[in-house]
């Protein structure tokens, strides 16, 4: 299991040190990049250290798809009040749906898929959703009418559930 300390942005040990994304070159190969450890055989990526990187409240956008982590998703996941874009496909999950949701007001895309939800629909969901993309979850129950009244959706696909 991962942990996301939204205070993370705050220790005194960051003091004075700069995110370590700003670094990153994207011509280089990710396993040089400050804070990402790689297996020297394989170069698969194994660890990912982005303490003091203030992630926290500016990250727009998270693709945690296929990561094979095993373990709970983390409800502070929701605290990313920026996130414009998430998506998480193949995950297995004890997590409900509106524990994640639940500050993502600026959420634009939201794509989960064949993951272990078992929730019923929230009412929710941010007004600047353009994709609500939900297939295999394991969802039930009614869709709230607020879902069809949302101004900016344009992909609804909760296929494969309840």
């Amino acid at each position: 299991m991962f942990v996301i300390n939204p205070f993370a942005s705050t220790f005194e040990e960051c003091e004075g040190l700069s995110p370590k994304t700003l670094s990153w070159n994207t011509s280089a190969n990710c396993c040089s990049w400050d804070g990402v450890y790689c297996d020297e055989t394989t170069s698969e990526v194994i660890e990912l250290d982005l303490r003091c990187s203030q992630l926290q409240g500016n990250l727009t956008y998270l693709d945690l798809s296929y990561s094979t982590f095993t373990g709970q998703i983390p409800s502070e996941i929701s605290n990313f009040s920026k996130l414009h874009s998430l998506r998480i496909h193949c995950y297995s999950t004890g997590l409900t749906l509106g524990q994640l949701l639940k500050n993502l007001t600026q959420l634009r895309e939201l794509e989960l898929s064949n993951m272990g939800i078992a929730s019923t629909i929230p009412p929710n969901f941010s007004s600047y959703l353009t994709t609500l993309h939900l297939p295999g979850t394991q969802l039930y129950g009614i869709l709230p009418e607020r879902v069809f009244h949302l101004p900016n959706l344009r992909l609804l696909d909760l296929s494969r559930n309840s």
